[in-house]
């Protein structure tokens, strides 16, 4: 804001007294101090393999990389569950997620990193798992339900899981090519926007989204 940078100092754990902390205003206020360092570190490192995956498209293009570039970008490919040769498609993928976005559904899905997912297993965006190596049992599961919490060794772990996740799984197809006219137009990479193609996030769906955006615009996230 305002043209000052944001201090990388990066906490993991979470603070164990956060859940106290009052007001409300200052709670926030301390998650959102957190939690901004993170995202911008994972930000980063996509924007950085992007930058770098623009800078080698005529020599993929043209079959002539060198072996640790071909290497590299097999690794991307892996990592981003693309199959094919559609290169345009792999671009799409590796991007940055809008910080304001990010900061909101953290926000929501982790009570403003209160909740006990937050606490324990630096888990901010309610993602599932199935390996019980890494998850964390929620207390309110329908009967027959057999999800878990996927608990991460750090915060910044999982802000990173969470950008793969919205860049590379089928359901958020639409968020990707959203967000792909918005590069190719030259457009703000706006996360108010953007939450409009997060519908399938949550079971929540359009309600979901309508409390993405109000987060956004209480809390002043975006410019």
């Amino acid at each position: 804001a305002n043209g000052r940078a944001v201090p990388r100092l990066f906490v993991s754990p979470l603070p164990e007294d956060l859940k106290s902390v009052r007001p409300a205003t200052e709670r926030k206020k301390l998650f959102i101090q957190s939690i901004l360092p993170q995202v911008l570190l994972v930000n980063d490192l996509v924007l950085a393999s992007r930058r770098r995956l623009l800078a080698l498209k005529d020599d993929i293009l043209a079959g002539s990389l060198r072996r640790r570039d071909r290497d590299w970008l097999a690794e991307i490919k892996s990592r981003c569950r693309i199959e094919s040769d559609d290169l345009d498609e792999l671009i799409s993928r590796v991007d940055a997620v809008p910080v304001a976005l990010a900061l909101a559904q953290a926000a929501i899905e982790s009570g403003w990193g209160t909740s006990r997912f937050a606490r324990e297993g630096n888990a901010l965006f309610g993602q599932y798992t199935f390996a019980a190596s890494n998850g964390m049992l929620p207390e309110e599961r329908a009967n027959g339900e057999q999800h878990l919490i996927r608990a991460y060794s750090s915060l910044v772990e999982g802000v990173r899981s969470y950008m793969h996740n919205l860049n590379y799984h089928r359901a958020y197809g639409e968020f990707r090519a959203a967000r792909k006219w918005l590069r190719a137009h030259a457009k703000r990479m706006d996360g108010h926007t953007l939450a409009g193609e997060l519908i399938r996030y949550s079971e929540r769906g359009a309600a979901y989204v309508e409390t993405i955006r109000h987060i956004i615009r209480a809390n002043k996230l975006s410019p």
